[in-house]
């Protein structure tokens, strides 16, 4: 059996997201002596799963360059690579490849046509080169499935990022009815396609009609486009809220476990697992189409404030759905990892 070589990131204090909740997830649900993660971006508090074994690669931009390559020059087997954008193919254009290593990717946010598009030639040029050195890629969407179609990439197989941890709680438990205050989560990063300013506002219209609720408040990462401090504002301006920050996988699951409602109105998105979370541990789920959900999830378009306002306001005041959104059905069929690493494996 081919060693596995699994390229992520841990999460850490302000580093949390789809890849590093990802890698943890991997990392644990498939350890063994043949596994090993290769962590690009050491630093302190990173929570890794007891037994499992992490590289972490040291040193300055050049010497972290060099030492990537020279590991792609000595070791063989699975390559599995987890990126955030198109962009990274520019790494593998330039990583030596042995002849029997097995190369597999996974481009974890929802843009990468969009990103591909502003790219000049040359970087193009380059991406398209790259995509031909990687076996097989992992498609998180349908819209993902037919970007890598156009860039000539050959082997594409449909994966979900969502792999269950050791649940903490009885998904066939839905607790919404039992909640005398009905508890509401938001959750991401400050910046603008997460729609956290759009999304209080909508509560602080329920709020003015008299319906009461719980917000939950939980932000991670850096401002990069200048909001977080309205988003803190408006958000302390309701009455009954609680704000948390960098909560590491753990304490969110735990308090995502006792929520009611979650809401999810991001612009942008290439799957959402805290969707998919929140589905499983039987909270209601209301979140926007613009890609394929975990189903189960309800749906609005993108910016369709008033028909979320709507809903919720029916919700709170019923305690119950009202039935008239579309819903999340069974996505098309997505590889089972095992299946995965064994075709990697016997390639």
């Amino acid at each position: 059996m081919k060693e596995l070589f699994f390229f992520g990131r841990f999460p850490a204090y302000k580093e949390v997201g789809g890849v590093t909740t990802f890698t943890y997830n991997f990392s644990h649900r498939f350890n063994s002596d043949k596994l090993t993660v290769i962590d690009f971006y050491p630093a302190d508090g990173k929570k890794v799963p007891e037994n499992v074994r992490v590289k972490y690669i040291l040193g300055n931009a050049f010497m972290r360059i060099f030492r990537i390559l020279k590991f792609g020059i000595i070791n063989e087997g699975v390559y599995f690579f987890n990126f955030s954008s198109i962009k990274s193919l520019v790494f593998l254009f330039v990583l030596p490849k042995r002849t029997c290593s097995r190369w597999f990717a996974i481009f974890h946010n929802g843009e990468q046509g969009k990103k591909y598009e502003n790219c000049n030639f040359i970087t193009k040029y380059i991406i398209r080169k790259a995509i031909k050195k990687i076996d097989a890629v992992g498609a998180l969407s349908l819209s993902q499935k037919e970007f890598f179609k156009k860039i000539d990439c050959e082997d594409i197989v449909r994966v979900t990022p969502y792999i269950a941890y050791d649940s903490l709680n009885d998904n066939s438990d839905n607790r919404f009815s039992k909640s005398v205050i009905p508890k509401i989560i938001i959750s991401g990063f400050p910046t603008n396609i997460y729609r956290l300013i759009e999304t209080i506002s909508i509560l602080s219209r329920l709020e003015n009609d008299g319906i009461q609720f719980e917000l939950n408040l939980c932000l991670y990462g850096l401002d990069n486009d200048g909001i977080k401090k309205q988003i803190l504002h408006d958000a302390e301006e309701l009455k009954n809220v609680n704000i948390y920050s960098h909560l590491d996988g753990v304490e969110f699951s735990n308090l995502l476990s006792q929520m009611d409602i979650y809401i999810r109105l991001n612009s942008v998105d290439s799957f959402g697992l805290v969707v998919a979370e929140a589905i499983e541990a039987g909270v209601l789920v209301i979140t926007t189409d613009v890609c394929e959900r975990y189903p189960g999830a309800n749906l609005v378009q993108v910016d369709d404030f008033d028909t979320v306002f709507k809903e919720l306001s029916f919700i709170l005041t019923n305690k119950k759905i009202s039935g008239l959104m579309r819903v999340q059905k069974s996505s098309v069929a997505v590889v089972e990892y095992d299946d995965l690493l064994s075709k990697l494996q016997s390639m």
